[in-house]
């Protein structure tokens, strides 16, 4: 989404380099292989996803399931109603994380040029020197950045080298 974001902020890119350790999600050889337990998309992920727009909401919302009810089920036994139609209340949607990721990338390639943005997938980033401002792939070539973001969570290159750095 931040790359979204960026393409719908009107500044000056030139070139949007995107790179993905992991195989593309909508390669059907590869369906479920890395991304394939299911997500609750309600009011948080709603609204994230709308800080870009309407639109992009709406086509996320196509690929799920719109849903009012929700039970945990611990045991055949035990079952927590953890929430039930409520008036007023939008439904969350169930997806597919891949399915979820397809559809970003749909809309991203649709809405971007593509001589600007560049997805590069299988394609970890190995090493990041922010003094250098450069990235090492695992092909072992160097590439210099202006701007890097990393949304890879806790194993974050990224991350692991901001709290490196002094």
């Amino acid at each position: 989404m931040l790359a979204h974001k960026l393409i719908e902020s009107q500044l000056p890119i030139n070139k949007l380099d995107i790179y993905e350790s992991r195989s593309d999600p909508r390669d059907e050889q590869n369906l479920g292989a890395s991304r394939a337990y299911a997500l609750g998309l309600g009011i948080r992920g709603r609204t994230a996803i709308q800080t870009v727009d309407n639109e992009l909401w709406n086509s996320v919302k196509k690929r799920g399931y719109e849903c009012e009810r929700f039970k945990l089920h611990l045991t055949p036994k035990i079952n927590i109603k953890l929430r039930d139609k409520e008036e007023g209340v939008q439904p969350s949607v169930l997806i597919y994380q891949s399915d979820l990721c397809g559809q970003l990338l749909d809309e991203l390639e649709k809405r971007a040029d593509a001589n600007v943005v560049n997805i590069n997938f299988d394609s970890p980033i190995t090493e990041l020197d922010l003094d250098e401002s450069t990235i090492s792939k695992s092909n072992g070539t160097q590439q210099q950045y202006d701007l890097i973001i990393g949304c890879d969570g806790a194993n974050s290159i990224v991350r692991k080298s901001s709290s490196e750095s002094p």
